[in-house]
């Protein structure tokens, strides 16, 4: 299973292409305090 976020369509399809199941996110508020999914790591575990 793979999280994304959205907006990135073409790396969506190279993970679906591959096999994996994914799961997209809605960065809009995260980017605007210069955030990224990374920063989120944290809190998904």
């Amino acid at each position: 299973r793979v999280i994304i976020a959205d907006g990135y369509a073409s790396t969506r399809q190279v993970m679906l292409d591959a096999g994996f199941s994914i799961t997209t996110v809605d960065m809009d508020a995260i980017r605007q305090a210069d955030g990224s999914l990374t920063c989120l790591s944290v809190f998904n575990r």
